[in-house]
């Protein structure tokens, strides 16, 4: 293990008031609470309840043929100079690594090693970009140290018009990622777990629903970002997986060493599942394929530097592992149920987001382009006869749609949109129980 400063040293022994945070260099990502020995065995007990239910509800590890869940994205830019802006290019390129490790689609995929082959798999789970929110602003964003605590404060602001930041869209129904400077450069990035899972220590769920998301250093988004440099020379090389891990977080996944207090590692804390090794303490940004913290007699196994929620480099990490998919899809299951989506589309022309689609009454639209127009809204049938059906905004900016379908037949229906220089149409299936 390389030698840590004394700074991310005392950052990680007194952290807290957030989730997950994902430190650099040394640490990648450092919970908000280091939870003390005692407490965490406590939160593996409530977390081996969670996984029973999880593999209650989704069939465990002998089923493996997954209605694929799609998540609604609202990625929100925050910048102060122009070298923090991220381009629309950029972020299409991080989401795409991203659906890639939920569908175990990557292209290194295939190097997960021998030991670990009958206990990876794909999480069925698939992310669409609904919006991105461009804010310049000039507050600055950074870890904020209270003496009278001995606490760091993250930058929540950033998630707030008022506070300089930028206000989420519902997040119940969109999954919210910010993107902006972090003073300092000392992390990756943080996210909060569901706020009703009791595996997790109270302090590292969200204080409220509207500061629940994802929050990720600009350096740290894209596929691949620039190289991370801090100001003791440290280069990591991010290949956008810093996104993949924090999502497991926002999905209920802890760290695979038990999220032990820093100094204090002990091979008895976990995460409470199976078919991930147990680790005595994060790899930090290395592949070392020889890493075994935790030698057990009965099943020797490496410390799985594969695994996305290790901090091993992100040149290595590659996969998830199958009870970590039951915890994931069980919490899209009950937890953060509005979030799931099915059969989320997007035009072909990528004019528009439409979901769900088939529909059994209710369908959202929201345009991708931002633009002025104001739209007439016109709801018709194959045989050109227009229907009078309720049409409302969900959502800021103005060109985000709610169409009641709910009185009219099943078949197949036409939304046009009718705007003085814009005109397209979209394809809408009213499906009945």
């Amino acid at each position: 293990m390389r030698k840590r400063l004394l700074h991310v040293l005392a950052l990680l022994s007194l952290i807290s008031n957030i989730g997950f945070s994902q430190i650099a260099p040394q640490a990648n990502c450092g919970q908000d609470h280091y939870v003390r020995s005692t407490q965490n065995t406590t939160s593996l007990s409530d977390f081996n309840e969670i996984y029973q239910r999880a593999i209650a509800q989704t069939g465990g590890a002998t089923k493996r043929d997954f209605e694929i869940y799609q998540i609604p994205v609202v990625v929100h830019i925050v910048y102060n100079h122009a070298e923090e802006y991220i381009s629309e290019e950029r972020i299409n390129e991080q989401l795409a690594q991203l659906n890639k490790d939920f569908r175990r689609l990557n292209e290194d995929a295939e190097k997960v090693r021998i030991e670990f082959e009958d206990v990876v798999g794909d999480p069925g789970v698939e992310f669409q970009l609904a919006k991105i929110n461009w804010i310049k602003t000039d507050t600055t964003f950074s870890l904020d140290f209270d003496i009278s605590t001995l606490t760091y404060r993250f930058p929540d602001h950033v998630k707030s018009t008022a506070l300089g930041g930028s206000a989420p869209w519902d997040t119940h129904e969109f999954l919210n990622i910010w993107v902006c400077p972090i003073v300092g450069d000392l992390i990756f990035g943080y996210a909060y777990p569901p706020s009703q899972l009791n595996n997790w220590p109270i302090e590292s769920k969200s204080p409220s629903s509207e500061l629940d998301g994802i929050v990720i250093n600009y350096k740290a988004f894209g596929g691949p970002p620039p190289v991370f440099s801090t100001s003791t020379n440290d280069r990591v090389i991010l290949k956008g997986r810093t996104l993949s891990h924090e999502v497991g977080h926002y999905l209920g996944l802890r760290h695979p060493w038990g999220d032990s207090e820093l100094g204090v590692y002990q091979c008895f804390l976990d995460d409470g599942l199976e078919d991930t090794p147990t680790m005595k303490d994060p790899t930090f940004d290395t592949c070392d394929l020889t890493k075994n913290t935790c030698g057990d007699v009965l099943n020797d196994l490496p410390d799985m530097i594969e695994n996305f929620m290790d901090f091993s480099s992100q040149e290595c990490q590659n996969s998830f592992t199958n009870q970590q998919i039951d915890v994931m899809r069980f919490v899209l299951e009950k937890h953060r149920r509005a979030l799931r989506v099915k059969n989320l589309q997007v035009a072909s022309s990528n004019r528009s987001l439409i979901y769900p689609n088939p529909t059994d009454g209710i369908v959202k639209v929201i345009l991708k382009k931002e633009n002025d127009t104001e739209y007439q809204i016109r709801v018709t049938n194959s045989l050109s006869h227009t229907f009078n059906v309720p049409i409302t905004h969900f959502e800021e900016p103005v060109n985000s749609y709610k169409i009641d379908l709910s009185s009219l037949a099943a078949g197949v229906y036409f939304v046009e949109f009718i705007g003085e220089q814009h005109r397209f149409t979209e394809r809408i299936v009213l499906s009945r129980p």
